[in-house]
């Protein structure tokens, strides 16, 4: 199996001249139909209960645990103490952001989880 890339630059000449096709055979991940796929960064945001949105760069087979301290790196907040919440779900530690459609641009609402007593 390949993939035909067109490659373009630019060149004294003018902006379209330098052009070529190159074939490049793809990567397999066993099977030849099916293409090796590398896990891939996305961005998206933990809203707190106070308003203030933090950013992560996630990859969808990150654990929530590891999540959890991303979140803890840009607010001090410790993963013990937090409760994350996407689409109405608390979820457990665990699972992966995969396992709940987490794509890019997701917002995920962060929950303080304080333990208390009299």
């Amino acid at each position: 199996m390949t993939a035909e890339l067109q490659l373009q630059g630019s060149s004294p000449a003018g902006p379209d001249s330098d052009t070529a096709k190159v074939t490049v055979p793809l990567l397999l991940n066993g099977n030849e139909n099916q293409a090796h796929t590398f896990p891939h960064k996305m961005l998206i945001k933990v809203k707190t209960l106070t308003g203030k949105e933090i950013e992560l760069d996630i990859d969808p087979e990150d654990k929530i645990t590891r999540i959890k301290e991303k979140v803890e790196e840009q607010s001090g907040v410790p993963p013990q103490q937090q409760r994350l919440i996407f689409g109405g779900r608390q979820m457990p530690d665990d699972k992966t952001a995969k396992d709940f459609n987490i794509t890019a641009g997701s917002v995920l609402h962060l929950v303080l989880a304080l333990r208390g007593g009299f």
